[in-house]
């Protein structure tokens, strides 16, 4: 029984599985807010899956598909890596060889096709998406990572992709935005916050800044477009909306500097920034419908951020449970 536990954490250790829920949570608020908005909705063509199929297939195509995309990009992460991670002496599934790098290569093909089969609940156009969004995944770990310049903005357009796989019509891309800001900004905070080398220079700080700038402008670009063929920018969301995104951007910020500092920089400082910008990732997506009085969306994100938060707790203690003696632990 023990050793199918360790086995058990072993993968979920390599898939990041239990902070899957916030890719699972950007997909769900896409998929909720256009069957939840009319001008939304009769946009898309009649026969379209998002007008025509039961949300509750489209919310399991939906997570099959964010949940393959995110251990397909963190599992090639810890492949790419294996050489790297056994030098700093981290405690990686792959580096200490708790799983081969055969079985590793599996599972993470496993996941690019689920997140394929997942996406084709949505049509052609979803699939062929998420096979860019997986080739820009697989240009991330082979170069993107190591350049300090491109690695936090192009993880930033990763997020922003496969947010949309479910309406590539989205005419309120707001949410998108702010989604590819914020996996921006985390993973730019780790690389400084984790001491990352080559360190973070001034050329790519400006580098990052404007293809954020660039990215955002294409980004409200296509919303127009979709909404009004370039006539008018998008509607931007109401006060209350702007500003609790804002406060919650602010809070993040707040605590995250509170927890760093009382971790010290390093590696374990890194990882809680990406853990806990997973867990706002969600909160957003909760604002968002909110805020637009989409109840039962509000309470379905609330609830996956919840189940989230469950998971992602029991799985850190079933890592330990697993791979460490029972005595004190801080």
């Amino acid at each position: 029984m023990r050793q199918r536990l360790v086995k058990l954490t072993d993968v979920l250790q390599l898939t990041r599985f239990a902070t899957a829920f916030a890719a699972v949570g950007n997909v769900w608020l896409v998929i909720l807010w256009t069957r939840a908005t009319p001008d939304e909705l009769t946009s898309l063509p009649i026969n379209a899956p998002m007008r025509t199929a039961p949300l509750a297939l489209l919310l399991l195509g939906g997570a099959v598909a964010a949940i393959g995309l995110y251990a397909f990009t963190l599992g090639l992460n810890d492949i790419v890596d294996r050489r790297r991670d056994r030098a700093l002496g981290a405690d990686r599934p792959i580096p200490t060889g708790r799983i081969g790098l055969d079985l590793a290569t599996i599972i993470v093909a496993g996941s690019v096709f689920a997140a394929v089969l997942g996406a084709s609940f949505f049509g052609t156009a979803a699939v062929r998406l998420t096979v860019l969004v997986a080739a820009a995944a697989l240009a991330f770990n082979v170069v993107g990572k190591f350049v300090p310049g491109a690695g936090p903005l192009l993880l930033g357009l990763i997020f922003a992709g496969h947010m949309v796989i479910p309406n590539i019509q989205l005419h309120f891309v707001w949410p998108v935005v702010v989604v590819m800001t914020h996996a921006l900004a985390v993973e730019w905070a780790a690389w400084v916050v984790g001491r990352r080398s080559p360190s973070m220079s001034r050329r790519a700080v400006a580098a990052i800044t404007l293809g954020w700038l660039f990215w955002t402008c294409v980004i409200l670009a296509i919303g127009s477009y979709n909404t009004s063929g370039m006539a008018t920018w998008p509607d931007w969301p109401n006060r209350v909306s702007a500003l609790l995104i804002a406060a919650l951007a602010v809070a993040f910020v707040i605590y995250m500097t509170h927890k760093v500092r009382k971790t010290g920089p390093g590696p374990r400082a890194a990882e809680k920034l990406r853990r806990y910008g997973a867990i706002w990732l969600v909160l957003y997506g909760v604002v968002w419908v909110l805020t637009e009085g989409y109840w039962m969306a509000a309470g379905i994100l609330a609830g996956l951020g919840a189940v989230g938060l469950i998971v992602m707790t029991i799985a850190r203690e079933a890592y330990h449970l697993a791979h460490q003696p029972l005595g004190y632990r801080r």
